[in-house]
């Protein structure tokens, strides 16, 4: 787990903003940044995966740049390298959904990214 937790901090931190695992933001964490989900399916199996983008902002411009630059990195898959073998991100059927936000700020936005994790140790 401790490889693939590098290998998944190291992807979500390579966007020029914050990026945490989830229900691990600081308190005095400001927007922009992604939270991304923890996880470490069996090898022999792929799992449901997601992250999460939030802006806060009037347009929705910031965010949508955003999603696309996470799109294009991911591409038909991603593969990162770690110690002892590989994580794959697969983009989902619905990729990017906007969610709604349970703050008191209609300037916040969420983006959900919905992916497919297959982690192959070597």
């Amino acid at each position: 787990m401790k490889e693939t937790a590098k290998g998944l901090y190291q992807f979500w931190t390579g966007f020029g903003i914050p990026a945490y695992p989830e229900n691990a933001v600081p308190d005095d964490a400001a927007l922009p940044y992604i939270t991304y989900e923890l996880i470490e399916p069996n090898w022999r199996d792929s799992s449901p995966y997601y992250a999460r983008i939030w802006y806060r902002d009037p347009s929705y411009v910031g965010i949508t740049t955003k999603c696309d630059e996470v799109a294009d990195a991911i591409g038909e898959g991603k593969r990162l390298v770690i110690e002892d073998g590989y994580v794959y991100l697969f983009k989902d059927q619905t990729f990017i959904q906007f969610q709604p936000v349970e703050a008191n700020d209609e300037l916040v936005k969420v983006a959900y990214l919905q992916m497919i994790c297959h982690v192959l140790r070597a």
